[in-house]
């Protein structure tokens, strides 16, 4: 019987050992998550003010995403002219390196 109140004991003071550890672990991930948060903040403001058409640029980029735009048939038109401009520059490049 006192082993058995003796496992019982430990086995409960474990468990409370463990949700301390899990409250102060999540505590910890507040604090960094608040500290991204706070860091990602300044760095778009910094970007915002000192580059304004590349923000701007970048916010039409993400609703384009979000609000599906991926699977439109002008993303793949989009896709197809700057795969076919890129393949050019590349064909362009290397007969240039030929020529040397």
């Amino acid at each position: 019987m006192e082993t058995q109140q003796r496992k019982n004991n430990g086995h409960a003071h474990g468990v409370g050992d463990a949700g301390v550890r899990v409250r102060d672990d999540a505590k910890a991930l507040a604090a960094s998550m608040t500290d991204f948060t706070n860091q990602a903040r300044d760095t778009l403001f910094k970007v915002m003010d000192e580059k304004p058409y590349v923000a701007i640029g970048a916010a039409l980029g993400v609703g384009y995403v979000l609000a599906g735009g991926l699977r439109s048939k002008l993303t793949g038109l989009v896709v197809t002219l700057g795969g076919r401009y890129l393949m050019n520059n590349l064909k362009m490049q290397l007969l240039e390196q030929v020529r040397r």
